[in-house]
């Protein structure tokens, strides 16, 4: 509450007093959250503060409202919108990019031959894929790579596990 006073300084003194309530409503704070990337689908986690939107303003950006659990199943920018509710009021924004890559398909074809049998793993004719390049590794925990995919297999029993890689 602030008080007013008011006097005239004469004698006598006239004066008058009066009293406003100044309210300050605290601005909210949404979540920011980060950046995110996946394959195919990303899904809205929930938020402590805010509400997800498709469009900067919230309910009068124009934006679509959107909910925790919701699939997000292409690249775009999410918004982050809170507001108090009160005359003024209040509000506050973020936004992050979820980037969304879509996860290739891979067909392989197994191989097989009499010693000496090399194998060129780069040959489109043991594989095909729709996106990507590929990387190839002797095990399937993919730390070894295969040294010479063009000249795979001489004289020894190898099993090769091809991984995709979107460009």
């Amino acid at each position: 509450t602030i008080f007013v006073y008011a006097e005239t300084g004469t004698v006598p003194n006239c004066f008058a007093e009066n009293s406003f309530l100044v309210t300050i409503n605290t601005t909210p704070t949404p979540d920011a959250p980060g950046p995110e990337i996946a394959c195919d689908s990303y899904t809205l986690p929930a938020l402590g503060v805010g509400d997800y939107y498709t469009a900067s303003g919230g309910p009068a950006g124009g934006g679509t409202l959107l909910n925790a659990g919701d699939p997000i199943t292409s690249t775009q920018t999410i918004f982050v919108y809170a507001e108090t509710g009160t005359v003024p009021n209040c509000f506050a924004e973020n936004s992050f990019l979820v980037t969304i890559n879509t996860t290739p398909t891979l067909t392989v074809q197994d191989s097989t031959g009499c010693s000496p049998f090399l194998v060129n793993l780069t040959d489109p004719t043991y594989w095909s894929t729709d996106l990507g390049a590929l990387s190839y590794f002797t095990d399937a925990g993919l730390s070894i790579p295969v040294a010479d995919p063009t000249n795979a297999g001489p004289g020894r029993s190898e099993e090769h596990t091809s991984e995709l890689q979107s460009p």
